[in-house]
């Protein structure tokens, strides 16, 4: 089964924060940066518009849409490379449809990858493009859809590796698909939601935790 989305750049900037305050050491293994959203100046970006908000609320990065084909970021203003990242993330809205996850090696506002799920149990692996449509890496460019992804959960622990030339998405531990690509091999991450044909949307965002690839 697959679906179509149209990416719709926001017209809402975000505005960049200050360099987040969570960073941990590496020093025996330990995450490369953690965050679990319980304080809003921990350095990620946040803005409103009449179309959507990005902020903190009630210990989670949480990012609303009012209207639909409509896709907004945030991100930390940090640099990894050849890392995994694990977030929880939660569909609070009601717009089903809703697609969210995680971005990496992100450069700038037209170069990046990212991976997302809906609640539904639709994913994609996407590549940026300078314009619109964005490149999916995977099932031959359509959106798969996975039995592993349970529909209607009240949670879901998203992964992502990206590094070494693939980017994998994982869900609640389950490896759910890898693309290869090699474009872009460092930059900053990020959470994003997008909607489609469903307006009124919230995802909401906590225990993020970057690691360094084996």
């Amino acid at each position: 089964m697959t679906r179509k989305k149209h990416f719709v750049i926001p017209l809402m900037v975000l505005a960049l924060a200050t360099l987040a305050a969570l960073a941990c050491s590496v020093l025996g293994g330990g995450p490369l940066f953690e965050d679990d959203f319980s304080s809003s100046s921990s350095g990620w970006s946040t803005g409103n518009s009449d179309s959507s908000s990005v902020d903190y609320g009630d210990g989670d990065y949480v990012m609303k849409i009012f209207t639909t084909e409509w896709f907004v970021w945030g991100n930390p203003e940090e640099s990894f490379e050849n890392v995994h990242i694990e977030v929880t993330a939660r569909n609070t809205g009601g717009a089903t449809d809703t697609t969210f996850g995680i971005i990496c090696n992100y450069q700038d506002n037209t170069n990046f990858y990212y991976v997302g799920i809906d609640s539904q149990g639709f994913y994609a692996i996407f590549k940026t493009n300078p314009s619109p449509p964005d490149q999916i890496l995977t099932n031959n460019g359509e959106w798969g859809e996975s039995a592993d992804i349970t529909k209607d959960a009240a949670s879901y622990r998203i992964g992502a590796d990206c590094g070494n030339g693939t980017i994998t998405l994982y869900v609640n531990g389950t490896q759910i698909a890898s693309a290869s690509d090699s474009d872009f091999s460092q930059g900053d991450v990020g959470l994003f939601a997008w909607t489609a044909d469903e307006a009124n949307s919230e995802i909401r965002f906590d225990d993020l935790v970057v690691t360094a690839l084996p």
